[in-house]
């Protein structure tokens, strides 16, 4: 999982920025997607450092979908959904009030 860049952002956040994206995830304006909620959830018990040997996608899949059969393309299909760097700029710089990630847009 270190190598999937939702985890790579995800650990640049300080914990407001954790905290207000957790907020933004679980906005209903934003986000209706109820897996992406449950991904959130899963990834910020490993928070900050995301350093658990058990953080392995079959294992978070199963907890995101646990009443399906693991499918890795669905599974890694999620994460762009939850974290677009682009998007994800523009909500930050809006929900913490500056600006961060500058040269990705």
């Amino acid at each position: 999982m270190q190598n999937y860049k939702i985890i790579e952002v995800l650990k640049s956040f300080d914990r407001k920025e954790f905290k207000k994206f957790g907020e933004y995830v679980y906005s209903p304006f934003f986000n209706k997607n109820e897996s992406v909620r449950r991904l959130y959830d899963v990834l910020a018990k490993y928070y900050p450092g995301f350093n658990n040997r058990s953080m392995k996608v079959e294992k978070i899949s199963g907890k995101i979908f646990p009443d399906e059969e693991y499918d890795y393309l669905k599974s890694i299909m999620l994460y762009p959904t939850c974290i677009d760097s682009r998007s994800l700029t523009f909500i930050i710089s809006c929900l913490t009030g500056k600006k961060i990630f500058t040269g990705i847009c």
